[in-house]
């Protein structure tokens, strides 16, 4: 069998993660696999006959056909799913969302304009957690402490999206959850970013090597903690925790996990069922006090088998999507 990294080694520059994973498990599993945008992988056709389909492997599309265009709609809006969670009384961080320009104003709700949520942060002593209300891969996920940083904040996330999240700030563990209908395919435990001293280099020039690769990878770079020094150079092997996000895009670590607290398990099941998805990545948190979800993915992507050595999980979890659209009998 064609490994990954043998795979990518043959295909062009950028060649989209989501249909690599695609081409290698059709492979294996037998499904017939084409490209339809030349050697892109940006446009692909998986199966034949009418149990087939044509799959867009780039952008907010979602590469998972069982999942609804109502189910993706409501998981991409962050407010949304939190409202669909309360609804069915499944502990979530919540939120109040906010728009960020005055366009299509007289189409919505009064209470939800830019001005609101200076009102809100201001009621709250300007400490929140606040991040794109169809963001993802953690981008633009900050701790805001101070007017300052809000509308410092305000002004970098409003080039890029037209609203908003505001949320309490959360201190506890974090967990993904893979879901392919009701059977939990791994589970991945999150860690925060850090950057390691050399004895050499500033803090400032470590960060800014963290975060020329965050931009490179279409995210905003994260943020040093207000407390520390930026001119202050670490001793070698020194840490300095950057938890604002904890995505492995951003370049925090995942581990898999065989052990996930129960409640995790229980809970992320029942948010995919409330949102309605069959694919989801579920993102839990475990706080001194409860479990709540954090958000739910309905476009999961997963690099991070792929850096772990892990590409029998991907197989896996290609299998039994497969077997659900009824491309192969079973896994």
């Amino acid at each position: 069998m064609t490994s990954i990294r043998d795979l990518r080694a043959g295909k062009p520059m950028p060649y989209p993660d989501q249909a690599l994973y695609l081409e290698s498990a059709c492979a294996h599993h037998g499904v017939p696999f084409a490209a339809l945008d030349g050697d892109g992988g940006t446009l692909v056709r998986i199966g034949e006959g009418p149990r087939g389909c044509v799959i867009a492997t780039t952008g907010r599309t979602c590469v998972y056909p069982p999942n609804s265009a109502s189910a993706m709609a409501i998981a991409t809006d962050k407010h949304f799913t939190g409202l669909a969670l309360d609804a069915q009384g499944v502990a979530n961080l919540g939120g109040e969302a906010f728009f960020l320009n005055a366009r299509m104003k007289n189409l919505r709700r009064p209470g939800h304009e830019i001005e609101d949520a200076r009102t809100l942060m201001q009621a709250r002593g300007y400490t929140a957690f606040c991040k794109p209300l169809a963001g993802s891969r953690g981008d633009f996920a900050e701790r805001i402490s101070s007017n300052e940083g809000f509308e410092d904040w305000l002004a970098r996330v409003g080039r890029m999206h037209d609203a908003i999240l505001i949320q309490d700030v959360f201190e506890g563990e974090e967990y993904r959850v893979f879901l392919v209908d009701g059977e939990v395919i791994f589970v991945m435990q999150r860690f925060a970013a850090v950057l390691r001293g050399d004895g050499v280099r500033s803090l400032g020039a470590l960060h800014e090597v963290l975060a020329a690769r965050q931009i490179a990878a279409g995210l905003s770079p994260s943020a040093l903690p207000a407390s520390r020094d930026a001119s202050t150079v670490l001793s070698s092997g020194e840490t300095v925790t950057l938890d604002d996000r904890r995505n492995a895009s951003a370049g925090a670590s995942v581990r898999l996990v065989d052990d996930a607290p129960p409640d995790v398990l229980r809970l992320a099941r029942a948010a995919r069922e409330a949102v309605g998805l069959r694919v989801a990545g579920v993102d839990v948190m475990v706080t001194s006090d409860a479990t709540r979800i954090i958000e739910i993915n309905g476009n999961p992507a997963i690099f991070s088998l792929e850096a772990l050595g892990r590409e029998d999980v991907i197989l896996r979890l290609w299998g039994e999507v497969f077997t659900r659209m009824g491309l192969i009998d079973h896994v």
